[in-house]
């Protein structure tokens, strides 16, 4: 059902992380003694595609949709017409303009490397495992269909 929309080339380069591997991280820098005055990225081993972490999530879902890249005046568009949207209805909107913003950088990307070498921090879900648990706790709060078939 749908289609998958990806902002320009979908080449953009974002790092995601499944929030127990970030809890777990914070947590490392909190109790370590070598984290003392000292700041730190959590985030995977790996960027992504944007395009990647789009069939991901389709893969997840057991859907199949076209892939369409929008040109980023389009993505710019859409963002200022969905928040007029919301302004002039006085609802949230799930993509605005800043997320427009957000969407067409080349990288959101960090580098965990310093945490690994001062408390050993290694992320352990992959992108594929995390997106599976999200998509299961979306469903059990009733944020997902439950008509859209879960992974295996």
């Amino acid at each position: 059902r749908g289609i998958l929309p990806i902002p320009g080339s979908g080449e953009q380069l974002m790092d995601f992380i499944y929030v127990h591997d970030l809890v777990r991280g914070i947590l490392l820098a909190a109790t370590g003694s070598s984290a003392v005055r000292q700041s730190y990225f959590i985030g995977s081993e790996r960027a992504y595609t944007i395009e990647e972490f789009g069939t991901t999530v389709s893969f997840v879902l057991h859907a199949n949709p076209p892939v369409v890249h929008l040109p980023r005046p389009l993505v710019y568009l859409y963002g200022g017409v969905s928040e007029l949207v919301g302004t002039i209805t006085r609802r949230p909107v799930l993509f605005n303009l800043q997320k427009a913003r957000e969407g067409v950088q080349g990288a959101w990307i960090c580098s965990s490397e310093k945490a690994g070498r001062d408390f050993q921090f290694r992320p352990m879900v992959s992108l594929y495992e995390g997106l599976k648990r999200t998509c299961q706790w979306y469903r059990t709060a009733g944020w997902l269909a439950n008509d859209v078939a879960p992974a295996v």
